[in-house]
């Protein structure tokens, strides 16, 4: 956490889905929604690939920043209810503070786990890439 700086928050996932987390995880998705409450807090949302290849809910928590410490704070908590979870790719937005937060919560061979790497949404990238092709300052 960033000592000069307060953060809320709170976690939450149901023991069935731990299991499911634990089972299917090895995909995840993270996303995160902006604008939902008053107190502008950002949800986030982990998915997971179910045995019918659906994607199904498997976590939620809400931060009241979105910093890279803080969403690897939340992300922790998350494993700390769901100890068999080995993430090996999480697919999210072209975000960098997602990115980092990843990095800081599986942090991989230095921490004898396997390695997790990130894999960024190709809806999210054209996007973006779209955007600053047609950007009048480009």
């Amino acid at each position: 956490m960033i000592p000069h700086k307060f953060t809320y928050g709170f976690a939450f996932v149901h023991p069935n889905q731990i299991e499911n987390l634990e089972k299917y995880g090895w995909l995840t998705l993270i996303d995160s929604t902006h604008k939902t409450n008053r107190y502008d807090y950002r949800l986030f949302t982990l998915y997971i690939r179910n045995s019918y290849g659906c994607w199904d809910v498997e976590a939620h928590f809400f931060v009241s920043n979105k910093d890279s410490d803080t969403i690897a704070k939340a992300l922790i908590i998350i494993r700390q209810f769901a100890s068999h979870w080995r993430s090996r790719y999480i697919l999210q937005n072209q975000n960098n503070t997602e990115t980092n937060s990843i990095k800081l919560a599986f942090p991989g061979l230095k921490n004898g786990e396997q390695e997790c790497d990130t894999l960024i949404c190709t809806v999210h990238l054209v996007r973006t890439w779209m955007s600053k092709i047609y950007d009048v300052k480009t």
